[in-house]
């Protein structure tokens, strides 16, 4: 009998772990070698090898008789082992959802080596992250999908969860991407059922958690669409909570965590040597992908029939450079449209732009295109491509039949309009079967109160569908104009109904999608007055109602949503918006990067927001918008800037007439004057303020609310007015009616909090639990109340407390460095003042707890240098106490 696998026929059984296992324990029983079974049973020797390490498929009722026979075992015996076995093996059944992957070709050559990679990677417990690095259609996803094959006929190895997710279909430009999708189902898939809310990096940190419980094998691919492609930014995450989850992996990792991507993983390079040492494992391993040998990327080309001297087939992957989307376009070009003779790929013509990503996969989409259009038969696969093209990921076919409804569209539908779905379904299975369009698992998408289950979802690579959308645009842009316009309608007659008691704070993104996928097609319509005036701005105003906002998971995609209505980001909407629009854009771009601590980015579409609102002489959105940009400036360390932007709000407020408005911007002052030292005038605006508030006549409590209450207790409690703040603290508690009171009451907890910490170093009492009660329950609401920049002083206050009661030093420690993080979370754009106060809670640790005289200098030097640069003289006095501290350890 011939070396290799037997070409068995026959009916056959699922060569399933079970039946491998029974078959090692009988084998292992008795003693037998591999090679005697082989020869006993008829079988060549690497079929009995590949059987037992799982690498089979399937196992024919000839073959099996041949090895039951050899080991002389009945077939019922047999059977009754391996059912006994599937019941041993219920319990420890992975959980496994690899259906959001990317389908890929059956066909698989080569990476023998970089499967090896895979391999020592998972046995590797001192390895948490693999990252794939290639250029687009290089097979990182091919690659993937192989190894992943190779651990199911393994039973995966040990993993109790294997998870699989795609963004590749998001696109690669600069507009910002969201990882919104997958924080969402991901907590749920993990056993997370809360409907979690909390910041983007609070969410990153809990999944990362979650996953972590059980040993788990996650794969996350095409991740290029979440990474910056600029500048000195490039390849940091975009997305807050995937940043925040990928640093905690490459940290610890139970199990494997595998990313695809185009781009280096920059924001995690740190981990790939942590100990400078070669010779010990490393927690990212980078697996550069390179092209196919030409030997390969021959061989790959046999895979689709393809037919011709060996030497030709070597030299078309050498002309193709061993891409291998362009190697298995090619392959399934020349079977469907030239009879699979290698010899004809002469007939697909050069383009230009050769160096292009991609490009000879683009070139033999042109001629395949070509094919396409010259065939009336394949006019219908051709149309298919078309409005798949108009999409920007996994399409629903109920999605794709909405093209359909209704009149014609020249130029897109004619082909495919009378046509059943199970016609369609077949041009589907045809152009998979061609590498066109990829298709997806089952998932469900509820709209509303209906949900709608379908057996799959078709998707495109990006190249094929950048191609195929362009040349829609290009040759018929009334058609891509219509066609997009229908899918507006269509999303919008599905727009979540926000109105609902309670629904605001419950949705998930599966239920917001089709809001954010009628502003994509809009404005891809050109309907930008349309998609505004409908969609945009009654839902955003609808979550700004009463200072209530959807939940903060979703301001990643709120983002991108509005970046659709900008020319550059984040300052330039499109023409056809009217000022008054552009100005409302701007503003909620302005505070829904600030939610997410992106200040630096915020600064420019405040700014821009102002200036149309004060040229237009509408003072009270004039009052509005230079208050938050005051405020984006103090954040910022721009005090100076934030001081003018402050009177600037005052002028306008005053012009307005508006109570409110009056109010607020003389808190904004006094807040900006506190900070950079001036207490007296500070002071001053405050009790203006409230003395507004008082006689306001629909006020509820004559006190000043919410976050300038607070910002006016922070300045008592400085000058030692402890009983009117805690006077002050009761009456606001006390109000019949306040504006989102959670996070009223959560901003009250933290006030009273800090109220007790003071009270407690001037009576010299260390009875400290309450303080760190309140102050540790306002951290929790306020990480689920939207502006993160809160949450770095509540922190630094928990660890003062912390310290005063003699906590761990772990203790004292954790809430500093989280403080920190959020500070200098992103180094192009640090939160200032708040580094100056970390700085100064690490001092006062080192002094008092850590008793590190070297740190403790470093960091009161970090404060001192920063104080002057930025004004913040508000922090002089508390510098030189940690001054005065550090000469006592001497």
């Amino acid at each position: 009998m011939s070396e290799g696998r037997p070409d068995y026929t026959g009916p056959s059984m699922a060569a399933s772990p079970a039946v491998v296992n029974v078959l090692k324990e009988i084998i292992q029983e008795r003693s037998i070698k591999k090679s005697a079974l082989a020869r006993e049973a008829g079988l060549s020797p690497s079929y009995i090898t590949q059987l037992l390490k799982g690498d089979i498929k399937t196992f024919t009722d000839d073959a099996c008789a041949k090895v039951l026979k050899a080991l002389q075992i009945p077939r019922q015996v047999f059977d009754e082992q391996v059912q006994r076995e599937q019941t041993k093996q219920k319990d420890t059944i992975p959980k496994v959802d690899v259906s959001r992957l990317p389908t890929t070709p059956g066909h698989f050559v080569g990476r023998e080596s970089e499967l090896q990679v895979l391999d020592t990677a998972w046995r590797t417990p001192e390895t948490n992250v693999v990252t794939i690095l290639a250029g687009g259609g290089t097979g990182k996803s091919t690659l993937v999908n192989h190894w992943l094959l190779r651990m199911w006929r393994r039973s995966y190895c040990g993993a109790q969860r294997v998870l699989g997710w795609s963004f590749y279909s998001q696109g690669t430009d600069d507009r910002p991407a969201t990882a919104d999708s997958f924080f969402d189902f991901a907590p749920k898939w993990f056993g997370d059922l809360s409907n979690d809310s909390s910041h983007p990096r609070e969410r990153g940190t809990r999944l990362a958690e979650l996953i972590n419980q059980e040993c788990t094998l996650l794969v996350i691919d095409g991740l290029e669409p979440l990474q910056s492609g600029k500048g000195s930014e490039y390849g940091s995450f975009k997305d807050d909570a995937l940043k925040s989850l990928m640093k905690c992996l490459a940290t610890k990792m139970n199990g494997l965590c595998i990313v695809t991507s185009r781009v280096a993983l920059t924001d995690i390079d740190l981990f790939t040597n942590m100990d400078d040492r070669s010779d010990l494992p490393s927690a990212v391993v980078t697996l550069d992908l390179s092209n196919l040998s030409p030997a390969d990327g021959a061989r790959l080309l046999r895979k689709f029939d393809v037919h011709g001297l060996k030497e030709e087939l070597i030299l078309a992957s050498e002309e193709m450079g061993g891409h291998v989307l362009a190697l298995e376009l090619l392959g399934s070009y020349l079977r469907d449209a030239l009879g699979g003779d290698i010899s004809r790929r002469v007939k697909i013509p050069p383009i230009d732009g050769h160096s292009r990503e991609g490009a000879n996969a683009i070139r033999v989409l042109h001629s395949y295109d070509r094919w396409l259009q010259q065939d009336p038969k394949q006019a219908p696969a051709r149309a298919i491509l078309n409005l798949l093209a108009l999409f920007d990921g996994p399409v629903h076919l109920n999605d794709l039949s909405a093209l359909l409804k209704g009149e014609v569209i020249n130029g897109l539908t004619e082909a495919v309009a009378q046509l059943t779905d199970g016609e369609i379904g077949g041009i589907l299975n045809r152009l998979c079967r061609a590498n066109l369009i990829t298709r997806h698992g089952e998932i469900a998408l509820p709209y509303g109160d209906e949900t709608i289950r379908a057996a799959f979802q078709y998707d495109m690579h990006p190249i094929v569908r950048e191609f195929f959308a362009q040349r829609l645009q290009e040759n018929e842009a009334e058609a891509w104009r219509t066609g997009n316009r229908r899918l507006f309608q269509y999303y919008k007659e599905r727009l979540p109904n926000l109105e609902r008691e309670g629904y605001r704070d419950s949705l998930t993104f599966e239920e917001m999608k089709p809001f954010y996928s009628a502003i994509a097609h809009g404005c891809k319509a050109g309907l930008y007055k349309a998609a505004f005036r409908d969609v945009y701005w009654p839902q955003t105003h609808d979550k700004r109602k009463a200072h209530q906002k959807r939940p903060v998971r979703m301001l990643q995609s709120d983002l991108e949503a509005a970046s659709r209505f900008l020319v550059t980001l984040w300052d330039m909407p499109v023409a056809e918006l009217d000022d008054e629009n552009k100005g409302r854009l701007l503003h909620e771009i302005a505070l829904d990067l600030r939610a997410l601590c992106h200040i630096k980015n915020a600064i420019a579409p405040s700014r821009a927001a102002l200036q149309i609102a004060a040229a237009a002489s509408q003072w009270k959105d004039s009052a509005r918008r230079a208050s938050a940009l005051s405020h984006l400036y103090q954040l910022h360390g721009d005090l100076n800037s934030a001081k003018l932007a402050a009177e600037e709000c005052r002028d306008y407020s005053d012009r307005s007439e508006d109570a409110y408005r009056r109010i607020d911007a003389r808190c904004r002052l006094a807040s900006v004057l506190h900070h950079i030292g001036e207490r007296n005038p500070a002071r001053q605006l405050f009790e203006e303020a409230e003395r507004l508030q008082g006689e306001r006549p629909q006020a509820n409590c004559r006190r000043l609310q919410m976050i300038h209450a607070y910002d006016y207790r922070d300045l008592l409690i400085e000058e030692g007015k402890f009983e009117f703040v805690e006077a002050h603290i009761q009456e606001t508690r006390a109000m019949p009616k306040k504006p989102n009171p959670r996070f009223a009451d959560a901003l009250d907890d933290l006030s009273q909090g800090k109220l007790q910490l003071e009270v407690a170093l001037n009576s010299g009492t260390r009875e400290l639990p309450v303080a760190e009660c309140l102050i540790d329950g306002a951290i929790t609401t306020l990480r689920s109340a939207g502006d993160r920049w809160l949450l770095p002083s509540a922190l630094l206050a928990l660890a003062r407390a912390r310290r005063l009661m003699d906590k761990p030093p772990q203790e004292q420690l954790t809430p500093i460095k989280e403080a920190f993080e959020i500070a200098y979370g992103d180094p192009s754009d640090p939160l200032r003042l708040m580094l100056v106060d970390c700085y100064i809670s690490f001092g006062f640790y080192e002094v008092e707890t850590n008793k590190n005289f070297d740190l403790a200098c470093q960091n009161f030097e970090n404060a001192r240098k920063m104080i002057p640069s930025i004004g913040y003289e508000r922090r002089r006095a508390r510098l030189d106490d940690l001054a005065n501290a550090i000469r006592k350890m001497r």
